[in-house]
């Protein structure tokens, strides 16, 4: 093989070598467009659904606060019919208190039935 071979062969690899950076360059720059684009879209998709749950969230807030004022109201209502009852039968409304408490207790602290069984 002489010199001036030798130089068109490295010379062709060299060219080969250069092509091959080149079009990887291209590729990397292709995919991080393309990767930049996807990331910008999913982030978009998240604002969406993060504004979507803040809306839901002011939304049970002000239905929230709408229960709430109603229920203040008729507990207050409520307060102010059982006033002159328990002025007046203050022992009458301490047993039922009391009979009333109980009744809570004990459906809020049951533990169900409690069945023993015996096998022989």
């Amino acid at each position: 093989m002489s010199s001036q071979d030798f130089e068109n062969a490295a010379n062709k690899a060299q060219n080969a070598a250069s092509d091959f950076v080149d079009e990887a360059g291209r590729r990397v720059r292709r995919e991080s467009r393309a990767f930049a684009a996807r990331s910008d879209a999913t982030s978009g998709k998240a604002k969406e659904a993060l504004n979507r749950a803040a809306d839901q969230a002011r939304a049970a807030a002000s239905s929230a606060a709408d229960v709430y004022a109603d229920v203040r109201h008729r507990a207050q209502a409520a307060s102010e019919r059982l006033d002159p009852f328990i002025r007046e039968n203050p022992y009458a409304a301490l047993g039922l208190a009391v009979i009333g408490g109980m009744l809570i207790g004990g459906l809020v602290f049951a533990r169900g039935p409690r069945i023993v069984r015996m096998e022989p």
